[in-house]
């Protein structure tokens, strides 16, 4: 039967999608999203988180000049469908209350909590079964959510298996001299010890800034593997093998770790889920425009997990 349902989704002419534009209270912090439904169906709905930085709803990061509207495309492909979702802007991005986020006070537990309470939300409008799909960071964000219930089943798109100065000090060792990155390093250790530093390589603000260095120092607590031991629900974790920013090291290491987990490698897949090859120069122009759309095989395979639970 379930083979027969996923068929249907697969075949099934493209609908009109209702889009609506949605808006939650969690605490003083107003949140909002996009609600896409295709047809009357509530049984299942799919919570999209985005990664890290001032990423929004759509996957993009206007201010980085990453346009590539990732997220967007998920959320259309499973509309047509007829797979419902909300994708959300994190708090602090874009409508979700920008000018109420200090950044020196923000944690990765805000973004958790703010998951679950859209969680909550979706099944408050009816939805009988509730995914999480979680891109990059948003991987870590879903892992956690789904352990305070009401998550029937999690999808890690890039995400992460490793604890993130793990994963930060691989990206940044080919990237930086050699003195320059034992500095960086040094800065990792103590955020890692939970101590913020004053002096960092002014070329790495972006990433030890003083106002970034408390949630850097969250963030790089979260053991990703072991949180994601804790779940019983089933895990699909999908990776590209032309991603330059996560590994299919982090791949196996979270499906390994899942008590019912899957796990997808998408030949020729990048870091946002597009069609890519080569080095970061190659693939610049797919993280910086819309065009391309997804990776041929990335919808067939989310489709295909939501269909067997």
């Amino acid at each position: 039967m379930k083979y027969l349902y996923l068929l249907c989704l697969l075949f099934a002419y493209p609908v009109m999608a209702e889009q609506k534009q949605v808006t939650l209270a969690n605490g003083d912090i107003q949140l909002a999203g996009t609600l896409q439904s295709a047809g009357d169906s509530k049984d299942l709905a799919v919570l999209i988180i985005a990664g890290s930085g001032a990423t929004d709803r759509d996957g993009n990061n206007i201010a980085a000049g990453l346009k590539n509207s990732c997220l967007k495309y998920l959320a259309n492909g499973l509309a047509e469908h007829k797979v419902a979702s909300l994708r959300v802007d994190k708090r602090g991005v874009g409508a979700s209350s920008p000018k109420m986020v200090v950044e020196k006070d923000l944690r990765f537990s805000n973004y958790v909590d703010d998951a679950s309470a859209w969680v909550k939300y979706l099944h408050d409008q009816g939805y009988k079964k509730v995914v999480i799909a979680g891109h990059s960071e948003g991987a870590m964000v879903a892992t956690l959510a789904a352990q305070k219930g009401g998550v029937d089943s999690i999808i890690l798109l890039a995400g992460i298996g490793r604890p993130a100065g793990e994963v930060l000090r691989e990206q940044l060792k080919g990237k930086l001299p050699a003195p320059m990155y034992q500095d960086a390093d040094a800065v990792i250790v103590q955020l890692e010890k939970g101590q913020l530093v004053e002096k960092y390589p002014p070329v790495l603000a972006s990433v030890f800034r003083s106002d970034v260095q408390p949630y850097m120092i969250s963030l790089l607590a979260v053991e990703p593997a072991e949180e994601l031991a804790k779940l019983d629900i089933p895990v699909l974790v999908i990776q590209g093998s032309e991603d330059l920013q996560v590994t299919m090291v982090d791949a196996r290491l979270l499906a390994e770790s899942a008590k019912r987990g899957k796990l997808v490698e998408i030949e020729g897949m990048n870091h946002v889920l597009k069609s890519a090859k080569g080095p970061m120069l190659m693939q610049l122009s797919s993280y910086q425009s819309a065009e391309p759309a997804l990776h041929d095989d990335l919808l067939v395979n989310v489709l295909e997990f939501l269909a067997s639970e």
